[in-house]
């Protein structure tokens, strides 16, 4: 019980918070090709006007192509194409409606994403279709006849009516036909040359890349392969840059601001791709290249109607052909800038659209060191300047940009749009201005402006499609579409040769809503059409009770899904920690380990050094004890040699002979043998002195070879 008063308390408050803010769709369409005259109504006060590419399209706004003229609408993942004279009204375009009437003419419908919990209702005046999955379908509506023909190539639909729905598989078609007592007829599908001109606009629809990064809820997206690249960035994840662009551009640089309801001032790009960079994400500039940052990957993304910020005021002035003029400026918002809407809007919405903020400096920046420069990094770069008085025409604002330096770019005030930009008198005042001058002259062609009429140099014809079509008049759109509910028809019947269907309660009725055609008046509202229109109130208030609950969901799901990051976060940060002190612990036992087999090294080549010392004595003792006694010996030959001989007796007397030669000095025999003893002494320690170097130079090698052991 608590957490229900909670509960109610919350969608009171909700309620009330809704009293003073709208509820806005983060769902809408856009104009995607227009070849030839295409019209577009989406102001009552304005009435139609020419279409521009990339135009959004959201509730009670029409599509008109003139004859010879074609057009494509895209939703998400659907994609509707519109033949020459046809006129599409748009009822109800949200997160999860989109309901639509054709007044007259054919639509191709190809449905490549398709959400269960989403509704695709198509109607004509003679019957109402519900589109239950991807496909491709045709629609087909004559009005002058009072027929409507249902083509399903691939998919299902299902046909309501008053006696129960009707369902209509792949391969068949529907014809419904009659006044008053409406029956229908199936029939075998066929193709026509405007089904196989949408087969090729499928060919161009290439997903390749982008889905993984951003949902196909996302208008626009199936652009952003064909005409640019994705990036991983480290700090800021999946970034798209374009890779069709002039040098010196800059994102809201070429196009126009127009006046949208339920939003008021809306960018309209010129670039073929030009909407989803525009009305979702943020931009950033990596390396003097602009990219685009959609976030993390949202299933239902919010739109806006364009990711900027104003700068300008009453103190901003540009001198422009010698004196001053009131200018205003704007420059698009970075991944760590908020969105503040410059129109009504709820908390849950603007959340909604700001979930991809993050507040953290580029990296770039921090490894530059330079300080706060950052956050008016895109201001300084980025901001494009015109004059007040070109603000909101139709021309694109290209043609009307002021330069203006950085430094006075800084200097400029900053606060709400309501100051800084025109009021909606002072659009629609530009406005009136411009069809004034549209009257007396052939419509400019600027821009991708499609202009409306089949023939721009007709000035009739073009003031009687600003009035509306004459009765009778085939190819001109209704003046003022109506977007009520429909009235009752009779139930449909089976022609002949068709089976009956069975009786069911009078439910999903279906047909003329009044002021749809241009023929007649509408009829007066039956007593049931006004219990209907009761019910139908009462539907919506509980639908608008559901979206609250959902969008309460939502906010709850976000808290729960910031409360499991921050868990995540917490237990990552922990993991980290453990890991950093597990790599500190690891790292401290492999220098302990060489520590340990430092010193066991050192010791082992202490001891081996030991061991070689030691031999290296005891052989330089064994050489001391030879070379002593040698040394012995040597005096003992000496002291030998020095010792008188004894004396030899004289010999007989002989007979005189002749005299004998004289013999050798008896010294003369030692001194011989002495010097032969110093020589072989000298060899001695010649040969001693030998070994010793080599003992020595053998240590010295040893002790290299370790040392160079151990630098390896």
């Amino acid at each position: 019980m608590r957490y229900l008063a909670l509960v109610l308390a919350a969608l009171a408050a909700s309620l009330s918070l809704a009293a003073g803010a709208q509820q806005l769709p983060g769902r809408v369409g856009r104009l995607a090709y227009a070849s030839g005259a295409v019209s577009l109504y989406q102001d009552p006060e304005q009435g139609w006007e020419g279409a521009f590419v990339n135009a959004p399209i959201t509730s009670e706004n029409s599509l008109w192509t003139n004859p010879g003229a074609r057009a494509e609408l895209r939703v998400a993942g659907i994609g509707v194409r519109l033949d020459s004279a046809t006129q599409l009204d748009i009822a109800r375009l949200d997160d999860d409606d989109f309901s639509a009437l054709v007044v007259r003419g054919s639509v191709n419908i190809r449905v490549r994403h398709f959400d269960n919990r989403s509704r695709l209702d198509f109607a004509s005046p003679q019957a109402g279709f519900r589109l239950m999955g991807t496909g491709r379908y045709r629609i087909d509506v004559d009005p002058e006849n009072g027929e409507t023909l249902l083509t399903v190539f691939s998919g299902t639909a299902s046909m309501r009516s008053a006696s129960g729905d009707i369902r209509v598989d792949a391969g068949r078609s529907v014809r419904v036909f009659g006044g008053a007592s409406p029956s229908y007829v199936y029939e075998r599908a066929g193709p026509t040359a405007f089904d196989r001109w949408a087969d090729g606009r499928d060919a161009g629809w290439v997903e390749v890349r982008s889905t993984r990064y951003v949902s196909t809820d996302m208008t626009g997206y199936e652009e952003l392969d064909r005409y640019g690249q994705w990036s991983d960035d480290p700090q800021f994840g999946a970034l798209w840059y374009p890779t069709r662009v002039s040098a010196g551009w800059a994102p809201y640089r070429e196009g126009r601001w127009t006046w949208v309801r339920p939003w008021g001032w809306t960018w309209i790009d010129d670039a073929p791709w030009g909407y989803a960079p525009f009305h979702y994400g943020r931009w950033v500039q990596v390396r003097d290249r602009w990219a685009w940052y959609p976030g993390k990957r949202e299933l239902r993304p919010a739109w806006s109607p364009a990711l900027v910020a104003f700068v300008g005021g009453s103190d901003f002035n540009v001198r422009i052909a010698g004196s001053n003029a009131p200018a205003v400026g704007w420059y698009p918002l970075a991944p760590w800038e908020r969105y503040q809407p410059w129109y009504r809007a709820d908390s849950v919405y603007v959340n909604r659209v700001n979930i991809v903020v993050r507040d953290e400096a580029p990296r770039y920046f921090r490894d530059e060191g330079r300080g706060d420069d950052w956050r008016q990094w895109n201001r300084d770069r980025g901001s494009t300047v015109i004059r007040r008085d070109n603000f909101g025409d139709r021309r694109s604002i290209a043609q009307s940009i002021v330069q203006v330096s950085a430094e006075a770019i800084r200097q400029a005030p900053s606060g709400a749009p309501d100051s800084m930009l025109p009021s909606r008198a002072d659009f629609q005042r530009n406005r009136a201005q411009l069809n004034q001058l549209s009257e007396g002259s052939a419509p400019r062609r600027s821009g991708r402006e499609v202009n409306v009429g089949p023939d721009s140099g007709q000035q009739q014809q073009q003031q009687q499609e600003r009035r509306g079509p004459e009765r009778g008049d085939r190819f001109n759109p209704v003046a003022r579409p109506e977007f009520g509910r429909a009235q009752v028809a009779p139930a449909l019947a089976p022609a002949q040769g068709q089976p009956a269907l069975p009786q069911a309660q009078q439910a999903n009725p279906i047909g003329r809503r009044p002021g749809i055609f241009p023929q007649g008046q509408p009829q007066q509202q039956p007593l049931q059409v006004q219990q209907e229109q009761q019910q139908e109130q009462v539907r919506q208030q509980q639908r608008a009770l559901q979206e609250q609950q959902r969008a309460l969901q939502g906010q709850q799901q976000q808290q729960e899904r910031a409360a499991r990051e921050a868990q995540q976060q917490g237990a990552r940060q922990q993991q980290e920690q453990q890991r950093a002190q597990q790599a500190q612990q690891q790292e401290q036992q492999r220098a302990q380990q060489a520590q340990q087999l430092e010193q066991q090294r050192v010791q082992q080549e202490q001891r081996e050094r030991g061991v070689r010392e030691a031999n290296r004595q005891q052989q330089l003792q064994q050489l001391q004890q030879e070379r002593a006694a040698r040394e012995a010996q040597r005096q003992q030959q000496e002291q030998k040699a020095r010792q008188p001989q004894a004396p030899q007796p004289p010999p007989a007397a002989a007979p005189p002979q002749a005299a004998p030669p004289q013999p050798q000095p008896a010294q003369a025999q030692p001194a011989q043998q002495q010097q032969q003893r110093e020589q072989q002494r000298a060899q001695r320690e010649k040969e001693g002195k030998d070994r010793d170097d080599k003992e020595k130079d053998k240590g010295d090698g040893e002790q290299g070879e370790r040392g160079r052991g151990r630098q390896r």
